[in-house]
Formats: C-alpha cells, sequence, structure tokens
C-alpha cells in the first residue's frame, strides 16, 4: 500500500486496485476495488473529497489505463 494522501492508501492485489481509508493509528481499512479503469479511481478520489499529496497524485497518473494491464501476461 502506498499513502496516498492523509487517511488515505492505495494497494493491488491480482485482481484489482484496492483504495484503502486509514486511522490516524495506521490501521487500514479496504473501501473501494476497482477492476477496471484508473478513471474509475480518478473519480472515487473526486467523490470522496480526497486532497492528495503531490506523490499520491504522482503514484496514480503513473498507474495503466486498466488494470489488466498492470499485470505481468503469463506465457
Amino acid at each position: 500500500m502506498l499513502l496516498i494522501a492523509q487517511g488515505w492508501s492505495l494497494g493491488a492485489d491480482s485482481r484489482q486496485w484496492i483504495l484503502y481509508q486509514v486511522s490516524a493509528e495506521g490501521r487500514a481499512w479496504p473501501i473501494h476495488f476497482i477492476a477496471t479503469k484508473k478513471s474509475i479511481i480518478q473519480r472515487l478520489v473526486r467523490e470522496e473529497g480526497i486532497d492528495l499529496s503531490p506523490e499520491g497524485r504522482a503514484t496514480i497518473d503513473a498507474l495503466p489505463d486498466h488494470f489488466d494491464k498492470s499485470r505481468p501476461r503469463a506465457g
């Protein structure tokens, strides 16, 4: 997980990106699961009113447009 804003982190598993809400104590709760487009993450950031840090914005900007393009292909 990467901290993208105060109280928010972005992570991923083998199926999707995951937007986590993080408590002051550092405990993270998965809030949104995004298995399709980066634009969905960007929309959720706006809807949740997340004030991205410069590093957080760079992290999201660097993501591929689709989640499936972020996974290595077998074969």
